[in-house]
């Protein structure tokens, strides 16, 4: 495992844990364990070479705010 791993928010049904993982000031990613399921997803896995920083979860608990330094 590269880098270092960070706790961000839980959503409002303590069901999901928004992780961060930082590798550099270039690279860096979110990921989202769903507690219940026992699974990772990585938020937006088709790109390597981006910056992403989480906020949160929507009030609903289906959605991730972050913000990214991809383009466009």
């Amino acid at each position: 495992m590269e880098g270092s791993y960070t706790p961000v928010a839980f959503s409002q049904d303590d069901q999901k844990l928004l992780t961060g993982q930082y590798i550099s000031v270039s690279r860096s990613f979110m990921y989202v364990a769903d507690l219940k399921a026992g699974t990772v997803t990585k938020l937006r896995p088709e790109v390597d070479n981006i910056s992403q920083s989480a906020v949160g979860f929507t009030p609903d608990g289906k959605g991730v705010f972050f913000v990214s330094d991809e383009a466009g």
